[in-house]
Formats: structure tokens, C-alpha cells, sequence
């Protein structure tokens, strides 16, 4: 609990109605507060019953006028805290620091002054109440039906050998910071995904269409990651390996709404149908939401309700303008030319950083040529530059020939 001034600026009756009413002993793990431009931690325990935890600190800005006449007090510092959670109990441990400039400059120091403070400079652990942790062996697994691509340079090799600079642009890899030009995309499919539908659709299909380098994985790898880290959700590239009658109803077992990314959906149309019809006929399925990536938007498209066959649901569901969505087209999404040279700084920066390099000097390469408006082109200009072996006009005419082998 925070607030600004401390219990004991309250009067009687408040300071009791608060006690039985507000914060109880063991409603909250700690009351936090400052005003008084000094550091007191205070833990008591009533009866024996669970302690109440009053941390109150200076500010890092704080200035105080007492006295007549009155007279300023120059009092900073602040403190830093963490919970740390075991398996089956937690504690709390406070890192309190005070300003100080007797020997220089303002500068923050571990408040020895006013904190008892042990291992690391902080408060020694102190056991909370937890209402409920549940231990490892009752922990379900995740389903491995899905997952968020991860580099797949085995750890075992970091030491030995260098990653390959083919590896560096893979998107799993994350060498390269996330586009920005590309977070309205990001967030615009992850509203789709989480809006209410009226009427409600237990399942949507969206296809993000684009060739190779387009940066299709890389964008959906971040939507997946937002999707699950600040929305609760289980999202995730759907794993070849893993049977769709079982994969996907272990994975509705988790009770959470799920992204499914279909990677190569352009040769995949029995598993898109099986996806949907798994989804649509399970028991108690939360709302599912299928990505398909593809190099293009064609025929297969529009005519991925043929192969549901005599299935006229999943036949009608793979036609709905209410539940299919796109094609949209990675090439809408072009890096602008006066936006590349930037992105080729960036790119070199975070390769050069990755692999202990200095960032070789120099202004970035003429990027004018319309293969650069994909993103994996300008990040091989930004690799070329940094291995000094390649230059410019012979690495795009290796691109041409890669990307046109004909």
C-alpha cells in the first residue's frame, strides 16, 4: 500500500478505522509512504499474529524548511525493494540509500544510519504470508503445442564457435531491436486479436501475406510476446511436430485465450481446416485466433474453404467476412526510403554490439534501390559493412540473384 504521509499523521479514531478497515495486519505485505524526508522501517506484530510493515523513506528531490527563521534542510536518498517468491513462502528485503556530499558531489549511499543492513547492502529477508504457491509438482506444464521462436544456437556452442553471420538475421535470434515503423502493425493485429466480437466469434483467421524478408516472423514473434506478457494470453508459432487432435485441446486446458501462428500457410490447408474445426468442436474452447503467414495472398486464399470438403460449418466459417480476414500485404509495409538509413545504423549497432565489434565509421550505404524497402536487406547491407568484405553494389546484386533465382 502506498501513501503519502504515514499513519501516524491520522487522528485516533481514523488511525483505528484504518487498522480494521483499510490494512489489516497480513492484508498487505507492506505500508509505504514518506513526507518526513527520513528513513524509518518499522515491522510489528500484535498477539503474535502477522506483522505490519511500515517503510517510510526520503524523497530524491526533498527539501525541507524549519525553524525561525526557518532554515532549509537538504535531505534526500530512497529505497528499492523486492519479493522474492520460493515454493512455498516469500520475503521482502529493502535497499535503503541515503544522499550524501561530504566528500563531493551529491552522491547515493547505503543508509547504514537509520537500517540494520547485511548481504548486498539491504534489510535481511524477511518472511511474508503468502495466501497461496503452488509447488512445482502441482504445477501444470505448458503445452508445447505452440511457442515463441527462440534462437536455436545451442548454448553449448556460445563458447566454442562464433555464430554464423547467416544466423544473425534470423528473427528468432533477435540481434536486431524490433522495428519501430512496425509497432502500429504489431498493435493493430493484437487489437484484432483481443477486441470483443458482437456477435462473439469463438474463432478468427487473419492472413499476413509477404515474400521472404518481408519481416512477417519477426512482427508476429513480437505479437506473441506482447500478447502473453501484458495480455494473459498463450500465444505462439504452431509446432509441426505436434498432433492437432491433441496438441490443441492440451493446450485449451490452460484456459486462456490463444494466438496460433501457421508459418508456409500457403501449402498447409488440411491443417488450417483441422485448426478450425479442432477449435470449433471442443468442449469449453476459449476464443482462438489463427494467423496464417504466407508468401502471397492468391487463389489459396480464396479457396480455403474447399478443403473442408462436406463440412458446411467449418466451410462457412472459412468464408465469413466476420471471421476471415486480409489478405494483407507485407509490401504496404515498405521501410520508406528516408527512414533506412536510420534502420541501417540501428542494425549495425546492435550486430556490431552482439558480436563484440567496434561500429565501423562512416556514412551508411546508398539504400535507394527498392530492395531495400525489406527489412532483411537493409540489416545484410548493415552485416556487409561491418565484415568489410562486401560491398554495396555487389551484395544487393547477390540479393537479386537470391531473391530471383531465375
Amino acid at each position: 500500500m502506498l501513501t503519502h504521509q504515514g499513519p501516524d499523521w491520522l487522528t485516533a479514531a481514523c488511525e483505528k478505522e484504518g487498522n480494521t478497515e483499510i490494512a489489516p495486519a497480513g492484508r498487505f505485505v507492506a505500508h509505504l509512504f514518506g513526507h518526513m524526508h527520513e528513513t524509518k522501517i518499522l515491522y510489528q506484530s500484535v498477539g503474535g499474529g502477522q506483522a505490519v510493515r511500515l517503510c517510510q523513506c526520503r524523497s530524491v528531490f526533498g527539501m525541507e524548511k524549519y525553524g525561525e527563521p526557518p532554515t532549509i534542510e537538504r535531505s534526500h536518498g530512497y529505497a528499492a525493494g523486492s519479493i522474492e517468491f520460493g515454493e512455498r513462502n516469500a520475503t521482502l528485503r529493502l535497499w535503503p540509500r541515503i544522499a550524501t556530499r561530504d566528500t563531493g558531489p551529491w552522491r547515493f549511499v547505503p543508509d547504514y544510519q537509520h537500517a540494520e543492513l547485511v548481504d548486498a547492502e539491504a534489510t535481511k529477508p524477511d518472511t511474508i504470508a503468502v495466501r497461496f504457491v503452488v509447488a512445482p509438482e502441482q504445477q501444470k506444464a505448458l503445452s508445447k503445442f505452440i511457442s515463441v521462436p527462440r534462437s536455436d544456437w545451442p548454448a553449448e556452442f556460445a563458447g566454442k564457435f562464433e555464430m554464423p553471420d547467416s544466423m544473425l538475421l534470423r528473427p528468432e535470434g533477435r540481434i536486431v531491436r524490433f522495428n519501430r515503423l512496425r509497432e502500429p502493425l504489431r498493435d493493430t493485429i493484437i487489437q484484432w486479436a483481443i477486441e470483443p466480437d458482437q456477435p462473439i466469434q469463438p474463432i478468427k483467421l487473419r492472413l499476413q501475406a509477404g515474400e521472404g524478408g518481408a519481416g512477417k516472423t519477426g512482427l508476429l514473434i513480437e505479437v506473441c510476446d506482447k500478447l502473453e506478457k501484458e495480455h494473459r494470453w498463450r500465444a505462439g508459432f504452431v509446432d509441426r511436430a505436434q498432433p492437432i487432435a491433441t496438441g490443441l485441446p492440451a493446450l485449451f486446458e490452460e484456459e486462456k485465450s490463444c494466438l496460433l501462428v501457421l508459418d508456409y500457410a500457403e501449402s498447409r490447408s488440411k491443417e488450417i481446416v483441422e485448426l478450425v474445426r479442432t477449435a470449433v468442436y471442443a468442449k469449453n474452447a476459449p476464443p482462438v485466433r489463427l494467423v496464417l503467414l504466407a508468401r502471397d495472398g492468391g487463389d489459396r486464399w480464396n479457396h480455403l474453404a474447399d478443403a473442408a470438403g462436406n463440412d458446411n460449418v467449418i466451410s462457412a466459417i472459412l468464408q465469413s467476412f466476420q471471421t476471415k480476414a486480409g489478405p494483407y500485404l507485407m509490401e504496404r509495409e515498405g521501410i520508406p526510403l528516408e527512414n533506412r538509413a536510420e534502420l541501417f545504423d540501428e542494425a549495425l549497432q546492435d550486430f556490431a554490439t552482439f558480436k563484440r565489434k567496434p561500429v565501423p565509421a562512416g556514412e551508411a550505404p546508398i539504400l535507394s534501390d527498392g530492395i531495400f524497402a525489406d527489412p532483411l536487406f537493409i540489416h545484410l547491407a548493415a552485416i556487409a559493412k561491418l565484415r568489410g568484405e562486401v560491398g554495396i553494389s555487389e551484395m544487393m546484386q547477390a540479393c537479386r540473384k537470391k531473391s530471383n533465382p531465375h
